[in-house]
């Protein structure tokens, strides 16, 4: 891939940039600078540069994996509060769909500016996931506390204890 990179650089000078190496800096600045960023990873616990991506206003586009599911809000299951794509199916004709659905979507830029905006709002700090937290906490308390005699779920379940 790097080689096929390398020739396309070499046949559209004017249009075509390879950089192999490892630059943080440059990386950052580039994501920052993009309209979409692509990120088809087949496994990710966590992901951090869908993050960035948001925080800098760059729409993502992510395989339905792990902490990319749970950071990116689909525009096409949630066209209001949506924040980027999600793509279901892990194949090459399923992104490419949805590249050329984000594409379209970068002719309209009143509506890619409000969604880059949503984005660039979404809270993944400790302090809103220490919140969620707490209400979920009260939230069950409370069911706890409204149960008869202040019974465990558990307690519903069958017998199982051999005699």
């Amino acid at each position: 891939m790097e080689s096929r990179c390398q020739s396309l650089c070499i046949a559209h000078p004017d249009k075509v940039r390879v950089c192999i190496s490892h630059d943080e800096p440059l990386a950052h600045k580039l994501e920052a600078a993009a309209d979409f960023f692509v990120m088809p990873s087949l496994y990710e616990p966590c992901g951090l540069n869908q993050l960035y991506s948001l925080r800098y206003g760059t729409i993502p586009l992510v395989f339905s994996t792990g902490g990319l599911t749970d950071t990116v809000m689909d525009l096409r299951e949630h066209p209001r509060t949506g924040t980027g794509f999600t793509i279901q199916s892990k194949s090459t004709e399923a992104l490419f769909r949805t590249y050329t659905e984000a594409s379209a979507l970068a002719k309209n830029r009143l509506k890619l500016n409000r969604i880059r905006k949503r984005g660039m709002r979404a809270d993944f700090s400790w302090n809103h996931s220490a919140e969620e937290y707490e209400r979920l906490y009260l939230r069950n308390q409370l069911d706890r506390d409204q149960r008869p005699n202040n019974q465990s779920y558990a307690s519903n379940a069958p017998d199982t204890t051999l005699t």
